[in-house]
């Protein structure tokens, strides 16, 4: 009865011996592996390559890490800093991981990762096991024979690509209209831009200047476009001395509108004015070709309002009148004689 409780006692206590040693060797034991991603590749595509160790806490460990290549061609793209995790069972976990890829085809071999450490002043090493990777190329249909190389891909512009190009090229053109603003402001002052009178009427100027254009018989020469076009300059310029208008500067619109302020009232001289005008912008910038009667009629026009728009002298009193005026006087009248032939001559151009 003694022995078999003696026994007893000694399986027990022999249990105790061997589970706590197996505890104690089970915390001193170091463990390494490692980890891919994906077994094969395209050539360039990039894979996680991860080392994970498992060491007791209070163990020195020599953990080598990988440079710049794992093996021959199998490149280290990035590498993380060893990350080192606290397990509830005591033993320390420490995970490093990789970026890799490689650019030749091939069936390659990863080493397993090796370890370092001392086991009662033991050195020991420890090595993982082998990993394996497949790199393949890009398949090529050799049926189809050889192609040129594409030329890159050019992506679509977005709006917001475009905006600093925008914006840049509106302050651009309003750098230049202010600058042309001022160039022009500034010469228009340097040359006083109010036009000097002639020292002839504006309107003997204008009727010297119609005679010269009758008498080249520009539209009789297939030429109706410079006719109109020293026409309209010579009323241009009429309307700019004798009603102070800038027309030689102006569009026919705004012409028309300058003489209606500057308290021009005949509506009839008004018409003549804006047909002869419309008559030649179509004839300058449509290409238009006026019938003969059309060119003789705003010749006539010309003439018409000129001689009924010129300055009219005043008669002088008989108080004014001085040996000096009186030849004056015989001025005037040879003048008006003048006047009367001149709108004889394009009533006989009419007819």
């Amino acid at each position: 009865m003694k022995k078999t409780g003696f026994l007893k006692y000694s399986i027990i206590i022999s249990g105790i011996l061997f589970l706590f040693i197996s505890l104690t060797a089970r915390g001193q034991e170091v463990a390494i592996q490692s980890v891919l991603e994906k077994d094969t590749i395209l050539i360039g595509d990039q894979i996680q390559y991860t080392v994970e160790l498992t060491q007791p806490a209070n163990m020195a460990v020599h953990f080598s890490s990988y440079k710049d290549t794992i093996t021959g061609k199998i490149e280290i793209v990035q590498s993380t800093l060893p990350d080192t995790i606290k397990t509830t069972e005591g033993p320390l976990k420490i995970v490093q991981r990789y970026l890799i890829t490689s650019f030749d085809e091939g069936f390659y071999t990863l080493p397993g990762p090796k370890v370092n450490y001392s086991v009662n002043g033991v050195e020991k090493e420890l090595a993982g096991p082998d990993l394996y990777l497949q790199v393949l190329t890009m398949p090529v249909d050799t049926s189809k024979g050889i192609y040129d190389i594409k030329l890159p891909y050019r992506a679509p512009i977005t709006l917001k690509e475009l905006v600093p190009y925008i914006i840049g090229g509106v302050v651009l053109v309003a750098i230049i209209l202010l600058v042309l603003y001022y160039v022009r402001r500034w010469k228009r002052k340097k040359r006083g831009y109010v036009p000097q009178k002639p020292r002839e009427p504006a309107h003997v100027i204008a009727l010297r200047e119609l005679d010269k254009l009758k008498e080249d018989k520009l539209w009789q020469k297939n030429r109706p476009k410079l006719f109109h076009s020293r026409l309209t300059d010579i009323l241009r310029t009429y309307l700019e001395y004798r009603f102070d208008i800038k027309a030689m500067e102006q569009t026919t619109p705004e012409t028309l509108r300058s003489l209606k302020e500057s308290g021009f009232n005949d509506n009839r001289l008004y018409s003549k004015m804006k047909e002869i005008l419309d008559l030649a912008d179509l004839v300058k910038f449509a290409k238009f070709k006026p019938l003969p009667q059309e060119n003789e009629t705003s010749l006539l026009d010309a003439y018409i309002f000129i001689n009924e728009t010129k300055p009219v002298d005043k008669p002088l009193t008989s108080e004014e009148i001085t040996p000096e005026n009186q030849g004056n006087e015989k001025g005037n009248a040879s003048a008006e004689e003048e006047k009367s032939d001149d709108k004889i001559k394009p009533e006989e151009g009419k007819q």
